[in-house]
């Protein structure tokens, strides 16, 4: 538990230092609430961290695609002044396949050009080994469907119907 000092501002406390709970932490703070973060791990991140497996010493990242620059908005989040100059930005993955053998995924350009989002990813997506050709086609097929532009008047919802 991160302890604060006693100034006589109401105080809030957020459970769980995970992504949505460090950006409570970060909504409340510059709303001037005084905010207390209760966390049960000896961390930060909850499923977006990073251990070092002990069978392979090679360090595994869980929920890695928010530090990968897919998500875009906890960047506030994880720029703000309370201790996450730990946090390591990358622009490329390795994946490791059983037996060691290795595919980078990442942003990729054409000749000088950066590709758009989501299209950045797909270059290196579909030359890694690790995806069979019905993955390539299944991830091909998704990365055309995010690219349909959608109605400015469109009802439609991001919730589950």
């Amino acid at each position: 538990m991160i302890q604060l000092p006693n100034t006589g501002q109401k105080t809030v406390t957020v459970i769980g230092g995970g992504v949505a709970g460090m950006s409570a932490v970060c909504a409340l703070a510059e709303a001037g609430l005084r905010v207390q973060l209760v966390e049960r791990a000896r961390y930060l991140g909850g499923r977006a961290s990073s251990y070092v497996h002990p069978g392979v010493n090679e360090v595994i990242d869980n929920c890695q695609h928010v530090l990968f620059g897919c998500c875009t908005n906890p960047g506030w989040v994880l720029s703000a002044d309370w201790g996450c100059g730990a946090i390591h930005w990358t622009s490329e993955m390795t994946m490791i396949e059983p037996g060691g053998r290795r595919s980078r995924l990442g942003p990729s350009k054409l000749g000088s050009w950066d590709l758009p989002a989501p299209l950045h990813g797909l270059p290196k997506l579909l030359s890694a080994h690790a995806f069979s050709f019905a993955d390539k086609f299944a991830l091909a097929r998704a990365f055309a469907a995010l690219m349909r532009p959608v109605a400015a008047d469109s009802c439609e919802s991001l919730a589950r119907g």
